[in-house]
């Protein structure tokens, strides 16, 4: 026979062993998935209203992060640094006030972007999915500046050149909404390739003081990226 106290130490490791055993701890891994998206791309924008001028071209990068909740709904939010503007034809003079002719002139905008938009996978967990983004834009103006490719002299006098920085003449807070689509390619479950194209519909006036032209922003952006997949995880215990 075991001593009381022995017999009551062994019927107390017993239980704690099989106590044990009805209580588990689980790591569960929902559908949940947070995909961290650099990107970078081609941004196509014209000045609406602003008479007799063209789109430019520049180049925009930023960083998305999609959080899927769903294989085919997610939210997407981020960071972008977003350039815009458009050119003109201008006539242009020396320094003894000689005409030199009509030379291209930029309007160029730089903004901080912060996009907010809810994505439809019409094929996710496919191997090729394609997604539609519809949502609202919140840019900040980091600077405005208008300039001229002139050349430094003309019929050999010196020519003004023109570099202007004129951020104060336009608002410093921006808004769109955003309409786009894209294709991305799952390499691995959590690392996929993408291309995207989004439409931004400018829907504010964009120059500071009261004027007769309404200028807005109007454009497109294309760009490449791939998406790393961040599986949400939590614990659970049961009994």
């Amino acid at each position: 026979m075991l001593p009381k106290i022995k017999r009551s130490k062994y019927i107390l490791i017993l239980l704690l062993v099989l106590s044990s055993y009805s209580l588990k701890a689980w790591e569960v891994r929902t559908d949940s998935t947070l995909f961290v998206n650099p990107w970078v791309g081609l941004s196509h924008y014209k000045i609406l209203g602003f008479p007799q001028s063209f789109s430019s071209n520049y180049l925009s990068y930023g960083i998305d992060f999609d959080y899927r909740f769903h294989s085919e709904l997610s939210f997407k939010f981020g960071v972008s640094l977003m350039s815009k503007g458009n050119y003109y034809f201008a006539s242009y003079v020396n320094a003894e006030n000689t005409p030199m002719g009509e030379f291209k002139t930029f309007n160029k905008f730089q903004y901080l972007s912060f996009p907010l938009l809810l994505t439809y996978n019409l094929f996710g967990g496919k191997k090729l999915n394609l997604f539609i983004d519809l949502g609202v834009n919140a840019e900040f103006l980091l600077q405005a500046k208008t300039y001229a490719k002139l050349p430094k002299t003309f019929e050999g006098v010196s020519v003004e050149q023109v570099n202007v920085v004129n951020t104060d003449t336009y608002k410093p807070l921006n808004f769109s909404l955003v309409v786009g689509c894209g294709f991305e390619y799952k390499i691995k479950p959590n690392l996929l390739v993408f291309i995207q194209a989004k439409y931004d519909h400018g829907i504010n006036q964009i120059l500071k003081e009261n004027s007769t032209y309404i200028f807005k922003h109007r454009g497109y952006c294309a760009g490449i990226g791939i998406k790393i997949g961040i599986p949400i995880k939590y614990t659970t215990s049961t009994n």
